[in-house]
């Protein structure tokens, strides 16, 4: 649908940088952005809102969702206590030869990573980052865990993009991702758990701004 189509073009320009966040547009320029027509937007917006992406506000227009502490802290919570029981759950029942994949991407952003950092290899590791989290939630087949989960990791999207990614950080939560690979091939989930719960903590704490 239209609608759809208008709602992935705008996050798709969102997480590309195009849009800011604090940022206030106007539906035209939001026309403008996702070269899409009127109606299919206004409908987007609706969906957009919803999920916390973006503010309506009368006599001003529309205002890309800013972060804040408590949006934070409320969307780690969220992300924690959904992945920290699918890990475990992966670690029972999951393909743990799907993980080699995730390894062989990993290995080769940070590879990239100690030759030059870039801002293009920064959003490739989020995208890397987003994928194995995803597959842990999709392990589950729980439809309604699934959605939810994605309305949250759009809003940690978005928060990810007021807080640069350096190498330093980049290299640090590889580590912390392959640590949760090998308990995984192990099926050890209590060391799953542990490794994805101090992978959170620090990620939190880099976006709080936490040395």
């Amino acid at each position: 649908m239209l609608r759809d189509k208008a709602y992935a073009r705008f996050k798709q320009r969102l997480f590309d940088g195009d849009l800011k966040p604090g940022q206030f547009v106007s539906q035209r320029e939001i026309c403008a952005v996702v070269d899409m027509k009127l109606g299919p937007v206004r409908d987007a917006l609706k969906r957009l809102q919803a999920a916390a992406l973006v503010k309506v506000i009368p006599q001003r227009g529309i205002q890309i969702a800013d972060v804040n502490v408590k949006l934070l802290r409320d969307a780690f919570e969220l992300r924690a206590t959904l992945e920290l029981h699918a890990v475990r759950r992966y670690a029972e029942t999951g393909d743990v030869t799907a993980l080699d994949a995730v390894e062989e991407r990993m290995g080769a952003i940070a590879a990239r990573a100690r030759r030059r950092f870039t801002a293009e290899l920064g959003r490739d590791f989020i995208r890397a980052d987003l994928a194995m989290h995803q597959a842990l939630i999709a392990n589950l087949g729980n439809a309604l865990i699934a959605e939810t989960y994605r309305v949250n990791a759009d809003r940690i999207l978005l928060m990810q993009l007021t807080n640069r990614l350096d190498s330093g950080r980049l290299l640090s939560a590889i580590g912390e991702h392959m640590e949760v690979i090998a308990a995984l091939r192990r099926r050890d989930g209590d060391a799953a758990a542990a490794a994805l719960a101090a992978h959170l903590k620090a990620a939190q704490r880099k976006m709080m701004g936490v040395a």
